[in-house]
């Protein structure tokens, strides 16, 4: 049985999948919903958007995941009336949304492990890989997890996979269809920032192999283009902030915290910067301690300043300090960007799933990124390109990441869907002798 229209896998196998995703989601509903420290700058965030209101949060966060949580409030507004855009930011956890959020993200995972064998079926050609390809997708491990936490990281592995997907499915000789598949990119980069690596991609791709390459860039970047400025624009009127986001300088002084404590000067210059928080919130009293969003929260509810101003003021006095500390030693920051880039890839993120889960499937990824690079050279067809597209968005996240701030696994989490496909693939290879070049119909 074969599907025709949107999906070409077969109705078995996107059965199949649909029910193993929802069967191993069905049996982590009880687990509930887990907020971190971040959860309050989204749900701040979107809650502000929903009263109608621009957020002071907003500053130190890309625009996609409060997009989608306010969206969420939205709908869940129409079927309770309790939820309203009087009612204090304190009662929403009482309304039940934040589970109605859980399962727009659990949908979310379901339909990322349909994508993730749709790629695999574009580009190998093979339904029983593919099928596999979204039964293990559906099952990643940490993916589950981070779908039951109110952070980013369901919405970027779909979005990923999603124009990954349409890159891969879109007509290629006329350039404007392009422009499309660039809302979408756009859309990547309100989500995160880091999505840049596979914009960057696509751009090169295009410019290398489209009929028309100049219409074919500008159709994409135009749409990317609109929102980036769009949003950065935002931050302008409402924050007297020039950018697109802000937080890196918090970020680059976690990396270089080890050894701004063995340089005096800045030492000395952090300590006064730990000092002036002291002065407003007694028990900072760690050097870690600075970025603690709670602080922040507590000035701006306490009337000090506005929260965006006291966030771009750390923010910049951070960055400061870490870009010299950096240049002082430029060793030491490379030691630093290395040893993150390899936690980054090794690091487990739950119950320590790298011994069972993720280093093989790192492993499988490259074999099968090897074993593929051969045919995907010879090959002008679009969706065998797809292949290079992954390969770069891994890579590319592997790479960036590092440079900008202190890894932690569940950045790696997104990547895992597109990584599967690769990996699968190599599996394939070694137990069952698939060959290479091999490209059986999809009939």
């Amino acid at each position: 049985m074969k599907m025709s229209g949107l999906f070409r896998l077969s109705g078995m196998s996107l059965l199949v999948i649909v029910m193993v995703a929802l069967g191993i989601r069905l049996l982590q509903m009880p687990y509930g919903v887990h907020a971190w420290v971040d959860s309050t700058a989204y749900l701040k965030s979107a809650f502000a958007l929903f009263q109608g209101e621009p957020s002071l949060y907003a500053v130190e966060r890309t625009p996609g995941y409060p997009f989608l949580v306010w969206a969420a409030l939205v709908v869940f507004s129409w079927f309770n009336p309790a939820v309203n855009s009087g009612m204090a930011f304190e009662m929403l956890q009482q309304t039940g949304f934040q589970s109605f959020l859980l399962w727009i993200q659990l949908a979310l995972g379901v339909f990322t492990a349909i994508l993730a064998a749709e790629i695999s079926l574009a580009i190998f050609k093979h339904p029983w890989l593919a099928r596999w390809t979204g039964i293990c997708v559906a099952l990643l491990p940490d993916l589950l997890f981070y779908e039951h936490s109110i952070l980013t990281e369901s919405l970027y592995g779909f979005s990923l996979t999603f124009l990954v997907w349409l890159y891969i499915r879109w007509p290629l000789k006329n350039p404007l269809v392009w422009a499309p598949v660039g809302l979408l990119g756009g859309w990547v980069l309100w989500v995160r920032s880091v999505g840049m690596v596979l914009l960057a991609a696509i751009t090169g791709w295009l410019a290398k192999k489209h009929p028309q390459p100049k219409k074919a860039v500008t159709a994409f970047l135009l749409p990317v283009c609109i929102m980036v400025l769009a949003w950065s624009g935002f931050h302008h009127t409402y924050h007297g902030f020039t950018g697109y986001t802000a937080g890196a300088g918090m970020n680059q002084l976690y990396k270089t915290i080890d050894f701004i404590r063995m340089d005096s000067d800045k030492h000395q210059e952090y300590k006064q910067m730990l000092a002036q928080r002291r002065e407003i919130y007694p028990d900072y009293k760690t050097y870690e301690a600075v970025n603690d969003a709670h602080v922040l929260f507590w000035l701006q509810e306490k009337g000090k300043r506005p929260y965006n101003q006291v966030y771009l003021d750390h923010d910049r006095i951070a960055s400061d300090i870490a870009r010299e500390a950096a240049l002082s030693h430029p060793l030491a920051y490379m030691s630093v960007t290395i040893r993150e880039g390899w936690r980054l890839l090794t690091m487990g993120t739950i119950w320590d799933p790298k011994a069972w889960v993720w280093s093989p499937l790192l492993l499988l990824f490259g074999l099968g990124s090897i074993l593929r690079l051969k045919a995907v050279a010879q090959s002008k067809e679009v969706h065998q390109q797809g292949v290079w597209l992954i390969m770069a968005a891994v890579v590319g996240h592997f790479v960036l990441t590092p440079l900008v701030t202190v890894c932690d696994g569940r950045y790696r989490v997104p990547l895992e869907p597109l990584m599967m496909v690769l990996a699968l693939y190599g599996l394939a290879v070694l137990w069952r002798g698939l060959k290479p070049e091999e490209q059986p119909s999809l009939e």
